[in-house]
């Protein structure tokens, strides 16, 4: 009926089926709060397949569970921020990535360029200094 040629492609294309539908199942199984070693209950004939395409067909945990966050929630502006993933902008308004230093939409600094040596000196001398022990502001240039 089947040719040596065609069982090899046969054996091929359920193979190339068969790795990636194991990590959907897993992925739908982490989706509801289960481990991925609940797709071996398949193995038990009708029962198994029954308990299985439940679990399948069962809506996921809302919210985030030990395996990741639910898919099926979008993720919005407001929550990249709250999870401090993203940060806006205050001059464009475009979320940009926690870390970065400049942004790529309107190259707006969020950190200020280091002051020079003598800036900061200049700086210092002219701060007023509140020490602990005392209620009243010292300037640094006068003499005590």
């Amino acid at each position: 009926m089947f040719s040596a040629q065609g069982a090899f492609l046969l054996a091929i294309y359920n193979l190339a089926v068969f790795i990636p539908s194991i990590a959907v199942f897993v992925r739908r199984l982490h989706d509801t709060g289960r481990s991925g070693w609940w797709w071996f209950i398949a193995l038990i004939p009708l029962i198994g397949w029954i308990i299985l395409f439940i679990y399948m067909v069962e809506d996921g945990n809302p919210g985030q569970n030990q395996y990741g966050s639910n898919p099926k929630e979008a993720t919005t502006e407001k929550n990249k921020i709250e999870s401090g993933e993203m940060k806006k902008c205050p001059e464009c308004a475009e979320l940009v990535r926690k870390e970065a230093r400049i942004c790529r939409f309107c190259g707006y600094e969020f950190y200020s360029k280091p002051l020079t040596q003598e800036q900061e000196i200049e700086e210092f001398t002219h701060k007023q200094v509140l020490r602990p022990n005392q209620k009243k502001n010292i300037n640094i240039d006068e003499d005590e």
